[in-house]
């Protein structure tokens, strides 16, 4: 187990209950990592704030991919379940999901009108949720690579979506609501 600390625009890995750090992972110079997101086997990680994002291999302490192509900074990731997906949402607008084996976008998700700020794979890997700065969440189908749904529920800006791990069901927050 270990805990991380982002300092002097490094991502400082520590034991957990260690004050000394055993790895620092440079990278988003000369931003600084504002969120990040672990796949399900806790080997791996992505960081995230600038255009790109990084994929970090926490047994070796180095990076092992470097993914640009979100026009504005990346702002939220999520895993797949068995980890080979990540998907990505930026203040572009737009999310995309890419194969960790090949290092390609393998979607790409077109419909917000502002900034995705949310994404949630859903516990069968098959849906993918994401949540915007326009007020809506979109559910996508990503056997048939579209969006299944599109909910305007909420009156503010969506901040995160979470699926239910045993039904499925989702969740949606603004800042405020919980529905």
């Amino acid at each position: 187990m270990f805990t991380l600390k982002v300092e002097e625009m490094f991502l400082k890995i520590f034991l957990y209950c260690s004050d000394e750090p055993i790895a620092d992972l440079e990278g988003h110079a000369p931003h600084r990592v504002s969120r990040l997101a672990f796949d399900p086997s806790g080997r791996f990680l992505v960081t995230f704030l600038d255009n790109s994002w990084r994929l970090w291999d926490l047994e070796v302490k180095e990076e092992i991919l470097h993914q640009e192509g979100h026009s504005k900074p990346v702002y939220d990731a999520s895993f797949q379940c068995d980890g080979s997906l990540v998907a990505t949402g930026g203040m572009d607008s737009f999310g995309r999901v890419w194969d960790l084996r090949t290092g390609r976008c393998i979607m790409f998700l077109a419909g917000h009108q502002n900034s995705v700020l949310t994404i949630c794979f859903s516990p069968n890997g098959y849906q993918l949720a994401t949540g915007s700065a326009d007020n809506t969440v979109k559910v996508w189908d990503l056997r048939r690579q579209k969006c299944e749904y599109t909910i305007s529920v909420h009156t503010n800006l969506v901040s995160r979506v979470l699926f239910e791990k045993t039904n499925g069901e989702f969740w949606s927050q603004h800042p405020m609501i919980i529905h």
